[in-house]
């Protein structure tokens, strides 16, 4: 966890889970995006309430084991006052954000008629214009639907939205909250899929020894799934063919995750009519948000006739080198750095053995049959005899599916009729083979070359 974080500690999404503790004590989560859109778990505690503070030994002791929480630029929250005021004293550099289901979430649940004593119109409306305000662009855009909002709401409702929402209006209007750096991220969703897979494996109110056999299983898979996708980038390599130089160069720079996001952008340029923006930033949403060139910047390069590609415009952050270097899986492996540029793609196609029909198994088996026929028509009449006494043996053997082991006997050794038998084998026990004999063998000239074969085990 602190590998993780340490390599990706821009933004971090905190919440609790309840209900998994028969000590009824909410389970904190601390998590991170990767380079590929992934989440990490940074941090998990299990903290007696939620007071503040007991709220502030947990992100003291956070940040006191990792350094990296100085490069924090971003934390995502709900509502929670004290949640908030901790981390605010703690990482004074930080901004905080509030996540938009939890902040539409409290908003219908504190505006009702009985709270406030509004009709059920007039709530509505209040709940409908607060949406559209969640969803805003800018501050001007806020700002019409913040004067439309003051035209018709009770002063009840306003009351409540100036002392609760508008003076932290950066934390939840979705338009602004792009210029924390958010990477995109308007809500909690990450950590309330990973607190959804916690309460589908562990029960409800365990105890703490079954709480944390549990927790460790969830944590094995997920890291195991997290490592598979990480291991994909390097051995898989797309069969698509790309539109233009341009995208296979950024393809090769960034992970494929970010490279889904500068692909739209690249193919949205053509969209602009005259781009304000330098060749370098922008003011934009996306590039705020991202720190990766937009649709506005290719156009303003296209314009003035630079290339497109340009490896300094895209954050460290979403490069595949970076991501190999800094992810955990890459470090077992016998060279510390995987360097993407020399990566070498084969493909080689998979053989498959056809399944046979029951007619050519037929077949197949007749010819094995009548070579046998054929030599056993040349022995003498004891070895003809002992010979089919051993055919018997397999045949009953093997209607009885049963599995056999074949040892070949030795030149000077003289054995009369009888069949050392061991103890009989479900078909799917291991047996022990000394030597087996391949009756696969194309070749049915070789069959005449056996040495004396007898049964060991069945």
């Amino acid at each position: 966890m602190k590998t993780v974080f340490e390599a990706f500690p821009e933004i971090v999404f905190a919440d609790a889970t309840y209900k998994l503790l028969d000590s009824r004590i909410p389970v904190f989560v601390l998590l991170v995006e990767d380079g590929n859109g992934q989440s990490e778990i940074a941090a998990i505690g299990l903290l007696v309430n939620e007071l503040h503070e007991t709220l502030k030994w947990f992100f003291q002791t956070f940040q006191k084991n990792n350094p990296a929480s100085m490069n924090t630029n971003v934390f995502m929250t709900d509502k929670d006052m004290n949640e908030r005021k901790v981390i605010n004293d703690i990482f004074p550099d930080a901004k905080i954000l509030i996540c938009l289901f939890h902040a539409l979430r409290t908003f219908h649940r504190e505006i009702t008629c009985d709270k406030l004593g509004i009709t059920p119109q007039e709530r509505d409306q209040s709940k409908v214009l607060f949406e559209k305000l969640c969803y805003s662009d800018n501050e001007e855009e806020y700002q019409k639907l913040y004067d439309t909002l003051k035209s018709f709401a009770p002063a009840q409702v306003m009351d409540y939205f100036n002392k609760n929402w508008h003076p932290i209006r950066n934390e939840w209007v979705v338009g602004m909250t792009y210029n924390a750096g958010n990477f995109l991220n308007r809500t909690n969703n990450r950590l309330e899929s990973f607190n959804g897979k916690l309460k589908s494996v562990i029960d409800s109110f365990s105890n703490l020894q079954e709480f944390f056999e549990k927790l460790f299983v969830v944590l094995k898979c997920l890291r195991i799934e997290r490592d598979s996708k990480a291991l994909h980038i390097v051995q898989k390599w797309p069969t698509t063919k790309f539109l233009n130089a341009v995208e296979e160069q950024y393809f090769r720079l960034l992970t494929p995750y970010t490279f889904d996001f500068l692909k739209k952008q690249l193919q949205q340029k053509s969209t602009i009519v005259e781009s304000t923006s330098t060749d370098q930033s922008c003011s934009c949403a996306f590039f705020r948000s991202m720190k990766l060139p937009c649709k506005h910047i290719f156009k303003k390069r296209e314009q003035e006739s630079l290339s497109l590609f340009d490896p300094t415009i895209c954050d460290n952050r979403w490069t595949r080198n970076y991501y190999t270097k800094s992810h955990v899986v890459f470090n077992t492996l016998s060279n510390d750095q995987v360097q993407c540029s020399s990566l070498s793609i084969t493909h080689q196609p998979e053989q498959r053995t056809r399944c046979l029909t029951s007619h050519e198994k037929f077949r197949k088996a007749s010819m094995y049959s009548t070579k046998i026929s054929e030599i056993l028509s040349t022995v003498s009449n004891d070895q003809f005899h002992r010979k089919i006494e051993q055919l018997k043996l397999i045949i009953n053997c093997w209607a009885n599916n049963k599995e056999l082991s074949i040892k070949l006997l030795e030149d000077d050794i003289c054995v009369l009729n009888d069949y050392i038998i061991e103890e009989e084998v479900d078909v799917e026990e291991e047996v022990d083979v000394e030597e087996e004999v391949d009756v696969e063998e194309e070749d049915t000239a070789d069959i005449a070359n056996y040495k004396e074969a007898y049964l060991l085990n069945i």
